[in-house]
């Protein structure tokens, strides 16, 4: 991390009551400093989840996730991660970690994406493929053929077939466009929302699939969405009034300290330092809990910091070291699941005195 991001985050120190969670319920719990064990269901409660909008996959297993509303969405294929996110942004964590979220349906590409498949040509929009019947037709609405990226029958299976694209068609929804004077907007239900920065067009677009705008496709006026402009989405990290925060439910939720950030397993690359002005139109949500305290992460996590060989493993939220090779090996462990964090996300967390003992049933 350089030094400049070290300087962005104040340290803040909070405490949590949880009230009337039942231990039927549970799938995941935590010890508070006065030994209390806290069960919750997954994405309830402060430190117990990783934050909607994130990209995630375990260190045992190729199958990379997308979260949304506390669910993980599998992503089928790297050009279907590549339409919509950043490779940088991705989350490496453990597979108990990706157990314990519910699973969601499978994410498809993003609205906008041209793809082709046995000889025929598609846009995805309101996620249907939608053909294009003729290269008059893909011309006309000024989409370029080195945007077009092959894909197999399994993804493009995912999308429901839509209405053929003709010479007389509008902008279909997904379709990002420029008019003359520079500004950007996204088509969105027929009208038009308007991309305020370089920022969010940037956490979600890619400026090679920007198509000049021509009154010929949508006449000369064409209507503002009633939505608004477009938004920052949820996960998206940025720097700004000395601070970093993080995207949630269209606000920017402060991140208290670095060991917080990086428990979380999130990347200091992935960091955008946001202009005045961007950081003036995002409402600030104080209390998001997402930024508040350390990733609590489940039962038998294995960890260890960068600047020593010492492994824990976690138990009821804490950490108990696991104190030789024999003890790992003898509960059938491999180092390929062991997360490594810096020595200051180590410190965080609570230990047990007590080491793992020797497991004598293999």
């Amino acid at each position: 991390m350089n030094n400049k991001l070290k300087l962005l985050l104040p340290v803040i120190t909070c405490a949590f009551l949880f009230t009337g969670v039942s231990i039927s319920e549970a799938s995941s719990c935590a010890v508070t400093t006065n030994n209390i064990t806290i069960c919750l269901p997954y994405g309830q409660g402060s430190g117990r989840y990783f934050p909607n909008g994130a990209i995630i996959k375990s260190n045992t297993s190729p199958k990379v996730y997308y979260l949304e509303n506390f669910t993980k969405r599998p992503i089928e294929s790297p050009q279907m991660l590549e339409s919509r996110f950043d490779w940088r942004a991705l989350i490496v964590t453990s597979q108990e970690a990706i157990d314990e979220i519910p699973n969601g349906t499978p994410l498809t590409f993003r609205d906008g994406s041209l793809l082709s498949n046995r000889g025929n040509v598609f846009i995805i929009s309101d996620g249907l493929k939608r053909p294009i019947d003729s290269p008059a037709a893909f011309l006309r609405l000024g989409f370029k053929w080195e945007n077009v990226k092959p894909v197999s029958d399994a993804e493009i299976g995912l999308h429901p077939l839509g209405e053929r694209v003709t010479t007389s068609s509008t902008y279909p929804d997904g379709v990002v466009f420029k008019r003359p004077g520079g500004d950007t907007y996204l088509v969105d239900d027929g009208q038009q929302r308007y991309i305020p920065s370089p920022l969010i067009f940037e956490s979600m677009f890619r400026w090679e699939e920007v198509v000049d705008f021509s009154s010929t496709v949508t006449g000369p006026t064409y209507f503002v969405s009633p939505k608004g402009d477009v938004f920052y989405p949820d996960g998206l990290l940025i720097a700004g009034d000395g601070t970093v925060w993080i995207m949630e439910n269209n606000k920017k939720v402060p991140i208290a300290s670095p060991a917080i950030f990086e428990s979380l397993g999130m990347s200091w690359r992935m960091v955008r330092e946001a202009t005045p002005f961007e950081m003036s139109i995002i409402p600030t949500n104080q209390l998001g809990q997402i930024g508040r305290n350390m990733k609590f992460y489940p039962d038998k996590t294995l960890i260890k910091s960068d600047d020593s060989p010492q492994v824990y493993i976690f138990d009821r939220g804490n950490l108990r070291p696991i104190n030789s090779p024999t003890v790992f090996f003898s509960y059938g462990y491999s180092f390929n699941n062991v997360l490594t964090f810096p020595r200051r996300v180590i410190d965080q967390y609570a230990r047990w005195q007590e080491p793992l003992p020797f497991n004598p049933a293999l």
